[in-house]
Order: C-alpha cells, then structure tokens, then sequence
C-alpha cells in the first residue's frame, strides 16, 4: 500500500492525497510515478506542462527502489553531514543500478567539493552520458554540471543554470548551482542574489550555506559570512569546513582554524591540511609535509597540494625547490589540473622548456573558452613572457583572463588572483609603477576573497616596490613594513625575504 500527500507546510494540512496498492515490490516505482502524475493533475498542472515534464519515474530515475533509498540517503547525508559521509550512499546506488545517472552526478559533486576533480569529472562524464533516460529537470542538472567539470566552460554552465532555473523557479538547486558558477566567475553580486535565493528555499542545506559564505567573504562581508558559519556550525558541529577555515584566517581566529584542522584530522584531511600549508606559506614558511601517496584515490588530491608549494617557491625564488616539486607532482597524477599549475609553476621558477612543453600539450586538447586556458592558460604565457623579459606580451596574455581573474578558486586552489598579480609583474617590469600599484591594490582591496593565499602577503611587498618605483616613498615604506611584519617569523634565508629587507633599508 502507497501513500502519496501533499502537505501545506505552515498549516500541516493535507491538500490532496493518492493511495494505490503495487503488487509487488518491483513495481513500487512504476505505481508511485502513475500516482504522482495523478496527483500533480489534481493539483492544477496543465495538460501541456504534463506532457511537457511527466516521465516514467523508472525512466527518470532508477528502476531499483532500493537505489532510490539509498540515493535519498545520500543526498540527506551530503546536506546534513558533508562530503564524505554521503560518498558509501551514491556508490551503493549506483551498486544496485549502473544506469543510475544522478547518482553519478552526486558522486561527481562530491569529489569535486573534495577537491579531487579527476575523481569528480569521471562521474560527471558518466551521468551526461546517461541523460537521456531522465527526466528535463535530471536533464538540466546533468547538463549544468559537466560544464563545471573537466576543463570547465563555465560560460556554457551559466547559461544552463539561468534556463534551468527559470524553468523551475521554486526549486533552490538551480539558484545554488548558480551561486557557486557565478562566484568561481568573480561575478559575486550575482552570486549573491541567487545564494541568497537557494537559502530561503533550503535554509538547512550545508551545501547552500557554504556558498553563501564564501560570496560574502568575496565583497568583504564578514559580518554576514560569519552569520553563516554559525548556522553551518549548529547545522553539521562535527563535519570540517574549509570555508569556516578561510574566514576564521581573515577574521584572525586562530582558535577557529585550529577547531577545523581538528575536526579535519577525524577523517578526509588533505583539503584543510593543504590550506594550513598556504598560511604558512602567507607568513613565508614552506611546511615540508610529507607529500607521499596514501592510497591511489588520493594521488591528485596529493599532487595539487605539492604543486601549490612548488608555486610558493617559485614566487619565493627557491627554483630549484620548485622545479622538484613541480616533477614530483606531475609524477603522481599528470590530470589536466596539475599540468596547468605544474606549467604555471615551472615557468615562475624559469624552468621555460618544461613549462612550454606542457603549454603546448595543454592547448592542443583544452578548449579555449575553458577557464583551463582562459586563466590558466594565459597565466602560464605570461608568466613565460616575463621569464623571457617581454612584460608587453605578458600583459597581453593577460585579456584573456581579464573577465574571470577575480573568480573565486575553481580547480585553482591557493591561487587566486595569479592573473592580476603576474599583470602587476610585468607593469614593474616595464616601469610602469602607478600601473603596478594599481593591480597590487587589488589584493589590498579584496581581503576576503584571496585570505589566506600567499599571493596576499607577497603583494604588500610588490605593492611598496611599485610605490618606489612611482617615486612615493612614504607610502613604499609603509606597505615593506606591513610585509615584514606579516614575515617576522619567516623562513629566514628565503631569497625574496632578504631582499625585501634590503630594499627597505635602503628606503631609510
């Protein structure tokens, strides 16, 4: 026996309701789908939205009840608890019926939220395959996803997700889905208004929530994002959360960020222990944390942390370290996001043929109006310009990236805002000072988005160089001393701290 209800959720009346009994539990499904179209008449939906939106439930979903179950499950289990705890839910859907598209997709969103990609893009290619045999809703969401993966035409997913939700505009996935593209786009007022969106219509969703603090963060809303991170708190007190790690660093909340690397080191901890090592980095420590592969689900995870140290010692002047990272990374998962920042890496320690062979190989198989090559890709050609000492060049590389370099980390994690900060470089290279303390600025002005990548503290002492270079020495000083306080207890023979300090006695 079945029973389906639609409930007024102020009143708690029932406004219409169906029963049927299915004859077996194999033909639950096929039941509840002939009750729901029944239903979905009887409470008002045209003929034509009926023809247009009614499929078989076993043809939009699953033809096993128990990977339904489990599915339900999971996505419970992704809201309420995080990442990790909904992974055994999908994989057991998809166990009990491979042809399962959305649950690839949630297993996709998963890893990708884990920051293993690779992992994710797999099972996002796999749901887009599956499409056909699902619902226009299904059909929307799989679609609007595998634009995010792989090399990530986010332009194409913005134009899904707007039609997608204005197709279904009293459902918050769209609007959520929106939030994370337009944040990842750096369009943060759009950002806003659809996190806010999703929020009202899913106030319990973890997912939601983290997005919506991290669009504050973006326009140095602090106020509102820790309004946030305290309903994530009440909502999930024992899952790790790399946005309550970052805002917990802007805020100076030393106890925060040690509570989630605590909570992190109780199960999945790569993505937060990678985060510690880029606050060191921000204070000029390079943490030499073992990067040896635990198992071979972690070997991209694993080589995206040891590539970002690569860039930090490339942007140190510590060549020799990066280029070793740089390899040894590229040796453990050589996918398509650590080739980009492995390239990126390389040509900042002005290792120029390895950088320009990976270059070539990436634009030979990326599209290029991928935010692989949009911003990675042009980001690795500057920075070869400079290395040639062509700052002209490396500027103009640089357009490509001009209408997403704000964008909040995508694949890119640690290394936010690199366009504008190589633009800057290459303005000091053409003694272009005023042009330079202009791009600097930017890393000044945006506090919350690029919190705790080192770019920040790097460009305070970029910043005075520009200021000297303008011939305003008072403002040079002042920025050199905010970069040796935040390096007063850096790692004392790092090429660029010595001659900062340098620099700045000259001043005197």
């Amino acid at each position: 026996m079945l029973a389906l209800k639609t409930v007024d959720c102020q009143s708690g009346n029932t406004v219409a309701q169906e029963q049927l009994t299915a004859e077996a539990k194999e033909k639950v499904l096929k039941a509840l789908g002939e009750a729901a179209s029944k239903l979905r008449g009887e409470l008002g939906e045209s003929h034509a939205d009926l023809r247009r939106f009614d499929v078989e439930l076993e043809q939009a979903t699953t033809l096993s009840l128990d990977a339904l179950k489990a599915y339900s499950a999971g996505m419970n289990a992704w809201r309420r608890q995080g990442d990790v705890a909904a992974i055994p839910f999908f994989q057991h859907a998809i166990e009990l019926d491979p042809s399962f598209a959305m649950a690839y997709a949630a297993l996709g969103g998963v890893y990708n939220e884990m920051s293993k990609a690779e992992i994710g893009d797999v099972y996002f290619r796999k749901a887009f395959e599956l499409r056909e045999r699902t619902s226009e809703w299904e059909r929307f969401a799989l679609s609007a996803y595998y634009y995010t993966s792989g090399a990530g035409q986010l332009g194409r997913a913005a134009e899904v997700g707007e039609l997608w939700a204005q197709t279904y505009p009293n459902d918050g996935e769209p609007n959520e889905f929106l939030g994370s593209v337009y944040n990842w786009l750096g369009k943060f007022d759009r950002s806003l208004s659809h996190a806010l969106a999703a929020s009202h219509k899913v106030p319990d969703d973890l997912r939601g929530l983290s997005i919506l603090l991290v669009t504050y963060m973006s326009l140095n809303r602090l106020s509102d994002a820790e309004a946030a991170a305290e309903k994530m708190r009440v909502l999930a007190p024992d899952t790790p959360e790399w946005a309550i790690y970052f805002l917990g660093f802007v805020r100076g909340d030393e106890g925060e960020m040690q509570h989630e690397l605590a909570l992190a080191s109780k199960g999945d901890t790569e993505s937060l222990a990678s985060a510690a090592d880029d606050t060191s980095a921000y204070y000029g420590r390079i943490d030499k944390r073992s990067m040896a592969e635990a198992s071979s689900s972690n070997n991209e995870e694993l080589a995206i942390s040891q590539v970002k140290r690569a860039l930090w010692e490339a942007e140190f002047h510590l060549d020799d370290e990066a280029r070793r990272d740089g390899r040894e990374a590229l040796v453990k998962a050589p996918t398509p996001y650590v080739r980009v920042l492995t390239s990126l890496a390389l040509a900042r320690a002005r290792d120029s043929e390895r950088a320009e062979k990976l270059a070539k190989e990436l634009e030979k198989t990326l599209p290029p109006d991928s935010m692989l090559m949009l911003y990675g890709g042009s980001s690795i050609r500057a920075a070869l310009d400079l290395t040639r000492n062509d700052p002209a060049d490396a500027i103009k590389r640089l357009q490509a990236a001009a209408n997403v370099e704000l964008g909040r980390e995508w694949f890119f994690p640690g290394s936010t805002m690199y366009p504008v900060y190589l633009r800057g470089l290459a303005y000091l290279a053409s003694h272009r000072g005023q042009e330079a303390a202009r791009e600097f600025q930017k890393f000044v002005d945006h506090r919350g988005l690029i919190a705790n990548c080192p770019l920040g503290a790097l460009a305070h002492l970029q910043l005075g160089r520009a200021y000297a270079m303008a011939g305003d020495t008072a403002k040079a000083k002042a920025v050199y001393q905010d970069f040796l306080t935040l390096w007063k207890d850096a790692d004392p023979d790092i090429p660029i701290y010595r001659q900062a300090k340098a620099e700045y006695a000259r001043l005197q």
